[in-house]
């Protein structure tokens, strides 16, 4: 496992004022590190080295190494050890579209109900996003969803954003990928500003394009992120 990420575990966990989000603070930073492809496909973790050199117990890590395979991000394999697991194009491409299911539906309602005050916190989200440097891919990403949710909780779709989340995983890692191989920040800005002017022209079916052409852009880049990386994904095939 990756020392530096090891180191600032350690350091997160030293500097906690309270023990019981030990477990809440493992999990988000393994499953970002996995994510993010800090921790690559194939990588075998030890529960009991994590253990050891983070001074949790083990009974901790494996219910950590737990909630990340329920999220289909390891595998534990009994009596073999536990792996990140190999990331799905097939996967990948169930998630778009349940995430196109969802996000086109939230579209277009807020579409028909779409205020001032929340036309601008969008525009706000996306000039932050402008202002990421080049190369953050992780704060990049993580105002990308904060876009999204934004528009979710505006139509009272939270649960709805909950499943999102939930179904999204292994689409992340590709989005991750994408950002660093082919799509350009500002790409991915112009086409937030789209679905705000769709939003604001109270056009219910341009709000639901928009919104459809941008989660689009993973599905165009996925055989080309595949074909560079091979060894970062299973045998699944790609449309």
């Amino acid at each position: 496992m990756d020392e530096a990420l090891l180191a600032e575990l350690s350091t997160q966990l030293a500097r906690r004022q309270d023990t019981s989000t030990t477990g809440v603070m493992l999990y988000n930073r393994l499953f970002e590190a996995i994510i993010q492809g800090e921790l690559l496909p194939g990588l075998a973790l030890s529960e009991a080295d994590l253990s050891k050199r983070l001074a949790v117990s083990r009974q901790l890590v494996r219910e950590t190494f737990i909630k990340l395979a329920e999220r289909k991000l390891l595998v534990i394999l009994p009596q073999r050890g536990t792996f990140v697991v190999k990331i799905s194009p097939k996967r990948v491409l169930e998630a778009r579209w349940v995430r196109e299911t969802i996000e086109t539906r939230i579209a277009a309602e807020l579409a028909e109900r779409a205020d001032s005050k929340l036309l601008d916190g969008l525009r706000g989200l996306v000039m932050r996003q402008r202002q990421v440097p080049q190369g953050d891919y992780r704060q990049f990403q993580a105002l990308d969803d904060a876009f999204h949710r934004a528009m979710a909780i505006a139509v009272g779709r939270a649960y709805a954003w909950e499943i999102v989340e939930q179904s999204k995983a292994q689409m992340d890692r590709v989005r991750f990928l994408s950002l660093t191989m082919l799509t350009p920040f500002d790409m991915l800005a112009d086409q937030h500003m789209q679905i705000i002017d769709a939003l604001a022209s109270g056009n219910p079916t341009a709000a639901a394009n928009a919104t459809a052409e941008h989660l689009h852009v993973l599905e165009h880049t996925l055989p080309e992120i595949v074909r560079v990386h091979p060894e970062l994904f299973d045998e699944a095939p790609v449309r």
